[in-house]
């Protein structure tokens, strides 16, 4: 069954399938597929650059039914080579360490959606290969032979090239012209112009990666010969004591002037030296002493929004197979030879499918292309998905993640070179200290799966995040897409992850089956007004048909369609109102997921709408209050003040403290900290005993470009490293002996154990821990007060009351811009924390679980006596003699008023 390949013909490895595909050479109309003019959301991926199959003819070249007359099921059953090879999970060999994987089938070619899915994916396929091809035949040289494997992470110190002016390349000069015309405080707009400026010169183009890939080219160029002269000092030392020998054995030789050793031969030559020094001055003269700015680098990054966050995130797929997941709702992809409810053009599923999905290469592709594009890759968050992580073999769960602390642990070095691996529980005592380290590990699951058995289990891994998918709160609709948990069952988890410590992410999915643009709003204002569902991160999905679900057969049948087909505005203006209206202690993560168009039959089309939904906020005066809006990104700290938010959630208190600027628009660091009303340790909601009457910090995270552990810079750039998290710690810790608690728990990641050991914490049941001591809060807080971002002296504290999300998501949106009606939202309480007051208060108990912020006048009262009456016993200490001169004086009074009663009488 050969391919005949012909004129403008796309060649598919024949691994995954033999097809014949011809471009259609007519223009594409309005109405044709415009997916390769879309922009991914968050990662871009090669089959949104694909031409539309609306315009490619496919000759699959095999039998058609009839001439067979084959059925549904035997197609269904298809066992050729090539539908076993298609998928990288479903070939011979691959290990089925998730149970039986499915594979595809011809009948799955025969529909068309599904038939343009897939050849998206192998067309995707074909393109990573062919650069990989080419990446090899490049100096010869593989993907991970790359060259910071020498640099170790050198991404924010000046370094020197030694450039050979008589060789330079046409980008060598281009690159020198852009050192040259760097200055201190340039912005990137201001590289953007010199950039364009040089292009015209030179009549080249490169990109930014291209430009940092030959500077640290020529960074190895110049550690070469720096080593190079190092070894010929050595050499030279051996051959001067080697020549003394010679000198002696040769006496003959001696008239003939000094003799000289140089690999290996003899040269007696009176001025060898001589012409050395002088070969050795025009070596010199050819060469171009530069100097490239730590601060240029930094504005060299391609897609700086990958750590502008203060990290940077590495996304890994567990494998397929019939463990993934054991439900089946009816809006989820069950895709041959992938983990359940993604899809194999997704970004991260095609960078798993690329690399078997083995966790160890998963994490070095990413982390390679983030190094390659100028990041810093020693912190990172590792997410984890694929299907339901709580379905899969606890053999299987240790052994992922174990390899994906040794990939932190051996990174750079090459692969083919590197140690064995060690357990689970050695490669996270290395990760402490290791130059790439995971300060947060994130695993997905369902809220049915919630338990405190559950939880000691994620920790132990070193989860510090637990995505959950909510989908909705009305029940009657998950009920209708056979989700398989209730509303009930979400509240219960997201409590039961809060009273650990974990951070926790929800997935929301407007316009499902059964919905409409009412039931969704109600969706929102429960999830913000509603103590229950209080949580830290959300990613919003809307419902689209895709190609493997059982809705795919509902809107063939006309049973469904999404209601963002008949109107998108629909979608986009609840969306709309949803950020106008969204807490600022939430992140939406995700607007859309991204899936491709060419895997889109139905629903949201748009992959960039978060992009467009902003824009069109934008022109509006609206302004989105969730933290990933507000990041500090590239801008100057300038001079934060601290905030501090108060709310209410089901089991507790939560006190949100930030640094952000004076208008709130800029946030540059923030803690989570859990005041539970749980006073008793009660195994059915957490196993750790630790965790009982004592604070639960679940979250701390400075904003700013990834610095390098140890690295602080003296560019006004990042805010990490500034002080900020040191801070927010001491704020932390004041409010937390404000409500009585003199016990601090941390859900420290594996990478950032250190940092909190600093900070007097000490590993305790895989949390960080440390008994909160007055005297170690009043130093600390005296240090900071020495910084320009210090702890103010009043804490305020605002009492946010959550009914206020859902009066502002119930406004219309305006027409035009500055033409928002006004409305009138429930006042905010507010409280401040004299930190002064509160440590003389807790000077007189500390130690005692005294709730400061409840106390009543009376018991304000009784501290105010005993506080009294501490002063005058301390000034009686002080001042002995003082103290009995007054005694004295008062018993002369007292003798006197006796004397004059006497003589009165």
């Amino acid at each position: 069954m050969d391919s005949k390949y012909t004129e403008e013909v796309i060649s598919y490895n024949s691994d995954f399938r033999n097809v014949e595909v011809e471009y259609n050479t007519q223009p594409l109309d309005d109405s044709s597929d415009l997916s390769h003019k879309t922009i991914s959301n968050n990662e871009e991926t090669s089959a949104n650059a694909s031409p539309s199959v609306d315009n490619v003819n496919i000759n699959l070249n095999m039998p058609t039914n009839g001439d067979l007359d084959l059925k549904s099921e035997e197609c269904a059953s298809d066992s050729s080579e090539e539908m076993k090879n298609f998928f990288i999970a479903t070939r011979e060999g691959f290990p089925k360490a998730a149970g039986e994987v499915k594979r595809v089938t011809r009948l799955d070619f025969e529909d068309y959606h599904r038939r343009r899915h897939l050849e998206s994916f192998a067309k995707s396929m074909d393109q990573w290969k062919e650069f990989e091809r080419k990446f090899e035949q490049k100096d010869g040289i593989t993907p991970q032979d790359f060259t910071f494997s020498r640099l170790n992470f050198d991404r924010y110190r000046d370094t020197y090239l030694n450039i050979d002016t008589k060789n330079l390349t046409k980008l060598d000069e281009f690159i020198v012209d852009l050192i040259e015309s760097y200055y201190d405080k340039m912005e990137n707009d201001d590289l953007n112009v010199v950039m364009s400026r040089l292009r015209r010169k030179h009549k080249l183009a490169p990109s930014k990666r291209e430009i940092f890939e030959r500077l640290e080219s020529l960074q190895c160029v110049t550690l070469d010969q720096i080593e190079g002269k190092e070894i010929s000092h050595e050499e030279d030392e051996e051959h001067q004591v080697k020549d003394e020998e010679v000198a002696v054995e040769n006496k003959d030789d001696e008239e003939g002037g000094s003799t000289s050793i140089f690999n290996g031969n003899v040269d007696s030559s009176p001025s060898n030296g001589v012409e050395n020094d002088r070969t050795s001055q025009e070596e010199n003269e050819e060469r171009q002493k530069v100097m490239v700015g730590s601060r240029l680098k930094h504005l060299l990054r391609n897609k700086a929004i990958r750590s502008n966050s203060g990290v940077v995130v590495i996304t890994v797929m567990t494998s397929p197979g019939t463990f993934s997941c054991s439900e089946d709702c009816y809006y989820c992809p069950n895709e041959p030879g992938q983990p359940r409810s993604y899809l194999s053009t997704e970004p991260a599923v095609l960078r798993a499918n690329q690399n078997d999905f083995d966790a160890v290469k998963q994490f070095y592709d990413r982390a390679n292309t983030l190094y390659k594009n100028g990041h810093v890759v020693d912190k990172i968050e590792i997410i984890v998905l694929g299907g339901t992580w709580s379905g899969y073999p606890r053999s299987y769960q240790e052994e992922f993640i174990r390899d994906l602390f040794y990939a932190a642990n051996i990174y750079p070095d090459n692969l083919s070179k590197a140690r064995e691996r060690y357990s689970i529980e050695r490669e996270h005592d290395l990760n402490e200290k290791s130059k790439c380290r995971i300060i947060g590990l994130t695993l997905e699951t369902r809220p049915d799966r919630i338990n405190s058995t559950e939880i000691e289990l994620l920790r132990k891994y070193g989860c510090t995040r637990v995505q959950l998918g909510i989908q909705h709160t009305k029940n009657g609709i998950l009920d209708y897409v056979n989700r398989g948990h209730t509303t009930e069952d979400s509240i219960r988890a997201i409590y039961l992850l809060k009273e650990n410590c974990y951070k926790v992410d929800i997935h929301l999915m407007p316009d499902l089956p059964g919905s409409n643009p009412f039931e969704d709003k109600e969706m929102f204002k429960y999830v913000l007004s509603s103590e229950d569902l209080q949580v830290d991160q959300w990613k919003i999905y809307p419902c689209e048909v895709t190609p493997f679900t059982e809705i795919e057969k509902w809107h063939k049948e006309g049973k469904y369609i999404p209601y963002f087909d008949i109107d998108a505005n629909l979608l986009m203006n609840l969306i709309m109102k949803v950020k106008r209206a969204v807490h600022p202690w939430i992140r939406l993560n995700r607007v859309i997921r991204d899936i491709p168009n060419p895997s889109i039959i139905a629903g949201t089309n748009y992959t960039n709408m978060r992009q467009l939904i902003l824009n069109k906020m934008n022109k509006l005066g609206l302004r989105c209050n969730c933290i990933r809006c507000r990041e500090v990104k590239e801008s100057g700290i300038g001079l934060p003040e601290l905030v501090v938010r108060e709310y209410e959630t089901k089991g507790g208190t939560e006190y949100f403290l930030s640094y952000e600027n004076e208008t709130r628009t800029i946030i540059y660091g923030f803690l989570r900290l859990r005041v539970s009303d749980r006073e008793e340790y009660d195994e059915t909601v957490s196993k750790f005993k630790c965790l009982t009457g004592a604070g639960l910090m679940r979250e701390l995270h400075v904003y700013g470009v990834v610095v390098a552990h140890g690295e602080k810079l003296d560019v006004n750039e990042p805010s990490q490293h500034r002080g900020i998290g040191t801070n927010l710690i001491i704020a932390a810790e004041i409010i937390a002996i404000y409500r009585g608690l003199w016990r601090m728990a941390i859900i420290a990641g594996i990478g950032t154990r250190e940092y909190y050991k600093k900070h007097g914490y000490v590993l305790e049941d895989t949390f960080m821990t440390k008994t909160l001591t007055l005297q170690d809060i009043k130093q600390r807080y005296e240090l900071s007060k020495q910084r320009k971002i210090s702890v103010p002296g009043l804490i305020r504290v605002e009492q946010v009351n959550l009914e206020n999300a859902s009066i502002i998501l119930e406004q219309p949106l305006p027409i035009r811009k500055d033409d928002e009606s006004s409305y009138e939202l429930i006042e905010n309480m507010k409280h401040n924390v004299d930190v002064n007051k509160l440590f003389d208060y807790a000077d007189n108990n500390e130690g005692v679980q005294q709730d400061y912020h409840k106390m009543s006048i009376i018991e304000e009262l009784k501290f105010k006596a005993v506080m009294a009456k501490r002063r005058v016993d301390n000034f009686m200490d002080e001042n002995p003699l003082l103290t009995v001169s007054l005694c004295i004086g008062l018993a002369s009074m007292v003798l006197l008023q006796v004397g004059m009663r006497r003589r009165r009488k």
